[in-house]
């Protein structure tokens, strides 16, 4: 038999994977002192996964495999206290994993595939330890500069079905190349939790939808839909549009954040010079600026009216009056 050599790398997140490293859920030649998962269908990474996997699928009779098989294991323990990443082994000789493999595509040995969050991707770099533990490096520095993850504190955002605020945190925030813009709440777990509803439900009306909120329950609104009503509810209806223009895209006009500056025994590093709590920022993906909500006593509508016109989708009344004097200066000349 010709034995197909195509490599691919298997990458995902999870958190249903429990004790896996024992090895003795599943079948392989892994498990124990190696530190690489033995894996099969009841522990697999899936959509909801909160560790970053690497998975080789391999049967034990294929020599490239064996070859491969000390490097495997190095990567495995060079990376075990990374809490954020995992290795694994698929046996697809076994009866019980013929399905998995299967269902994943594998018509040859090893095959290392790759799944980000549920998505397929190839991995065709060498089977080396150093290359790939490159490459799973680089895979989690992409996945953190995104913002978000499971391994931030959630503090009062918990819920995946009913919070449309995405916890935030040092090790994962909105960088430069975030190509979304974000409203960010710095807060302390109890003085902020009474005023969560109502952040919670600003983020839904900029496009924030939960996690796992069913699909046939999501509202696919327009950002131009969205705007029109954010406008009317918080007394900007006489606003001006801005620059930027809310088009037909159903992308949030902005994704919410919230970083819990107490929910850890050290504050997050990223509320270490915030001298009053709540606080809010609002980064601009597009001017690539972050600004800063300052008030005594925050508000919705005054949190609203400031990260509309900063984010420039709408012109301050003050604005519009400006530019009406200086035009008529201008025309007086």
């Amino acid at each position: 038999m010709k034995l197909l050599t195509t490599t691919s790398l298997l990458f995902s997140a999870t958190s249903s994977i429990v004790g896996v490293f024992a090895g003795k859920k599943c079948p392989g030649h892994f498990g124990g002192a190696t530190k690489v998962a033995n894996m099969c269908e009841s522990h697999f990474p899936d959509k909801n996964s909160e560790k970053i996997w690497f998975i080789k699928f391999y049967a034990p009779w294929c020599g490239h495999c064996n070859s491969m098989k000390q490097a495997w294991s190095d990567l495995a323990k060079e990376l075990a206290d990374d809490k954020e990443i995992g290795i694994g082994g698929v046996d697809c000789d076994d009866a019980k994993n013929k399905g998995l493999c299967g269902k994943y595509g594998v018509q040859g040995f090893p095959t290392l595939k790759a799944f980000i969050n549920g998505k397929p991707k190839n991995y065709q770099g060498a089977r080396e330890k150093g290359p790939m533990k490159s490459y799973i490096l680089g895979l989690k520095a992409k996945k953190g500069s995104k913002g978000g993850s499971a391994k931030c504190n959630k503090g009062i955002f918990k819920s995946s079905l009913k919070d449309s605020v995405l916890p935030l945190c040092d090790k994962h925030f909105p960088d430069q190349k975030s190509k979304f813009s974000w409203v960010i709440a710095f807060y302390n777990k109890a003085s902020f939790d009474t005023e969560r509803d109502e952040y919670n439900r600003l983020a839904l009306e900029f496009g924030n939808e939960p996690a796992d909120k069913n699909k046939s329950l999501k509202s696919n609104k327009k950002q131009s839909e969205r705007l029109t009503e954010i406008k009317e509810k918080y007394s900007l209806a006489e606003a001006e549009d801005g620059k930027r223009k809310a088009g037909k895209s159903k992308d949030p006009l902005a994704k919410f954040g919230g970083v819990c500056c107490d929910c850890e025994k050290e504050a997050d590093p990223k509320c270490k010079d915030i001298a009053k709590l709540p606080a809010f920022q609002v980064f601009n993906h597009v001017s690539k600026k972050t600004f800063t909500y300052e008030a005594d006593k925050w508000n919705v509508d005054g949190l609203t009216g400031f990260a509309l016109e900063k984010l420039e989708l709408v012109t301050k009344a003050k604005e519009k009056e400006q530019k009406k004097e200086a035009k008529k200066e201008k025309d007086e000349l």
